[in-house]
């Protein structure tokens, strides 16, 4: 909305000095008329699909209004008659702009030539300005092209990296099998042994022999239960968990992150409580992020304040005129926070949404 004005404001002042000018001389009344017309189809231009045909509408009804005037010296006609063209650079595709420009040149020229007051300077100037424009749709084109081609490359990227997870997931997938096999061969080698030793029992019946026994089946136990336990552990405890949560957000392509990881970090002790409070707190305002925020970067820091306490923030960009309520989403990061006696602070600043909260680590709660 306010780039429209941007564009708007501009071209109401031209038309209103034109106005100006051309009182007393061609009908008031029809001067507004053929103005409102032009304005008409200014107005159809962000939804029009040819827009090109529009524009060619709009050129034409400012040269009717020199042949009904009898006169080619109002200016600020003029200037809305370029103000257009060069509106028209940012709005049509690249053909579309050449033939525009073209065209508009010849009604441009000739327009100078019916011009009692004709100057090579004006015509000098003209001339400049077409190629001024012409290169700066050039710029414009290649600026998109290397977009595309950056976007396309950056969609490459995600798409590998999100294959480097898949491979290294296969990659545990594979750890496990490997822990199975090794419950098999291990336990089984065990329970063989402990088949044959009973087998013998049957025929010795020695009490020594029942000792070992039971030590031969404890062992296997324990051994069955670690392994069980090591294919269980699906989960990364302690701050890896959040890191493998950030690189699983950004390998899905929803986001960009900008993550830095302060000195100290990585070897605090969290607790087990404290650190499932902090991944889902983090987690819920990404999620955020990626619901409410004009553009796909998002800022993640982690760092130790002072006080040896854990601090952690998150910004993403919001439009000028965001504001936020604390809802379940807000209100649920600061009731988690306050279970481990963490804190919580959410604001807006300078077109950032911010989160930003400290846990005290385990040893301060002791």
């Amino acid at each position: 909305m306010r780039e429209f004005w941007y564009r708007f404001l501009p071209l109401i002042i031209l038309i209103s000095l034109s106005i100006y000018k051309y009182y007393g001389g061609l009908s008031l009344y029809l001067t507004i008329f053929i103005f409102s017309a032009f304005l008409g189809i200014y107005f159809f231009l962000p939804v029009a699909r040819r827009r090109i045909s529009l524009y060619m509408a709009m050129i034409l009804v400012l040269v009717v209004f020199p042949f009904i005037d009898g006169g080619f010296s109002n200016i600020y006609v003029y200037w809305v008659f370029l103000y257009i063209h060069m509106e028209s650079l940012f709005s049509l595709s690249r053909r579309s702009f050449q033939i525009f420009t073209l065209i508009h040149m010849i009604f441009a020229v000739g327009w100078l030539f019916f011009e009692p007051a004709l100057s090579v300077e004006w015509v000098v100037f003209v001339l400049f300005y077409y190629y001024l424009s012409w290169r700066l749709n050039h710029e414009l084109y290649e600026k998109e092209m290397k977009q595309d081609l950056y976007e396309k490359l950056l969609g490459e990227f995600r798409s590998l990296k999100r294959q480097s997870y898949e491979a290294q997931r296969a990659a545990r997938l594979e750890e496990r099998t490997n822990i199975a096999r090794e419950i098999h061969d291990s336990v089984g080698h065990k329970l063989t042994a402990l088949i044959m030793k009973l087998q013998m029992l049957a025929l010795k019946e020695q009490s020594q022999d029942i000792e070992e026994l039971k030590t031969l089946a404890a062992a296997s136990l324990d051994e069955t239960r670690q392994a069980v336990r090591a294919l269980k552990t699906d989960e990364i405890e302690g701050l890896a968990s959040v890191l493998q949560l950030i690189r699983k957000l950004e390998s899905e392509s929803h986001i960009i992150l900008d993550l830095t990881i302060r000195k100290g970090v990585l070897t605090a002790r969290l607790s087990n409580r404290q650190n499932i409070v902090l991944y889902r707190v983090i987690q819920e305002a990404l999620t955020n992020a990626m619901r409410h925020s004009r553009s796909r970067d998002v800022k993640v820091v982690l760092g130790l304040n002072a006080l040896g306490d854990l601090d952690f923030r998150i910004e993403n960009k919001v439009s000028p005129d965001y504001s936020f309520e604390w809802g379940f989403g807000l209100t649920g990061m600061k009731d988690r926070l306050s279970q481990v006696n963490g804190h919580l602070e959410v604001y807006v600043k300078d077109e950032w949404f911010i989160v930003k909260g400290t846990i005290p680590l385990e040893e301060k709660e002791r």
